[in-house]
């Protein structure tokens, strides 16, 4: 299986989208810093609360408990700790479906095991695939999403014209995705993209049920 042949976001809760870019611009912003990524998620008690439950969960086998944001992030990193609040602030637009986020998260594992794999950024890998879900869940085009969220320069480039070593790869994936084994071959995409959809596609699939586990959930 690969694509959207079993499923594609749908767009619900539009009420959330305007909050939800605005949020997403503070995050990625190309200065930001630590005390700032904080402080944003900070206001947003359900946001925190929701990252620190994942993290959590994400540590278990390390026997650390994080107790706060400024905790998490100095765990996770920065562009990992921007990764979990998009991929929040995602499941709060689609409702908290399983089967809308899946497949955003689906592109963005791929698209990390491929940066990995070609010596770049895998959290900015991951962030280029997730961002580029985001108009089949807030229901705007790619070059408004860009035009409100404040982007690195590779990131914005990647998403609009597919240009630079993540833009790249973001052509690799939605290929796989389409099934365009002509431009798969002229990418010179991994041999291995294959196996890292399947890989990628049941970490979505165990990560998306976590993001949206009712309170008090434990799964």
């Amino acid at each position: 299986f690969q694509g959207y042949g079993l499923e594609r976001p749908e767009t619900v809760h539009r009420g959330h989208r305007t909050v939800m870019l605005q949020v997403l611009s503070e995050l990625h912003r190309p200065d930001l810093e630590l005390p700032d990524v904080v402080e944003t998620i900070s206001r947003d008690p359900a946001l925190a609360y929701a990252l620190l439950r994942i993290v959590n969960s994400a540590a278990t086998n390390r026997g650390t408990k994080i107790s706060s944001i400024g905790q998490a992030v100095v765990m996770l990193g920065l562009d990992a700790m921007r990764n979990w609040a998009t991929l929040l602030l995602m499941t709060r637009v689609t409702g908290g479906s399983t089967e809308s986020i899946a497949p955003a998260l689906t592109r963005a594992k791929l698209s990390e095991r491929i940066a990995e794999a070609s010596g770049v950024s895998g959290a900015i890998g991951f962030t280029v695939g997730m961002l580029s879900s985001l108009p089949a869940i807030v229901g705007e085009t790619l070059p408004n999403i860009v035009e409100r969220v404040a982007l690195e320069p590779d990131i914005e480039r990647a998403l609009l014209d597919r240009t630079g070593p993540y833009g790249r790869i973001l052509a690799c994936v939605l290929a796989y995705e389409e099934g365009d084994h002509e431009a798969l071959a002229r990418l010179d995409a991994p041999s291995s993209l294959a196996d890292a959809a399947l890989a990628g596609l049941a970490w979505a699939r165990q990560v998306a049920t976590t993001a949206v586990a009712p309170e008090g959930d434990e799964r």
